[in-house]
């Protein structure tokens, strides 16, 4: 059982990043948390917000490119 006085809101803000294949061309998104430096291969596209926003947008992202 969960216990309810618990606080699982998430309050940290993410931001979108990418990294592009250089040999296939092919672009990965992930999110990662905004304060913290992107891991090595990684930029940042300048989009933050909550989790599920930043996932949302990644797979709308990500969704588009397939289809270009």
């Amino acid at each position: 059982m969960r216990d309810a006085s618990r606080n699982d809101t998430d309050t940290t803000i993410y931001k979108v990043i990418i990294k592009v294949d250089e040999e296939t061309d092919i672009l990965d998104f992930s999110i990662w948390p905004a304060h913290r430096t992107n891991p090595t291969g990684w930029k940042d596209i300048k989009k933050t917000g909550t989790k599920q926003e930043c996932i949302d947008y990644a797979v709308k992202a990500r969704s588009r490119r397939k289809s270009a």
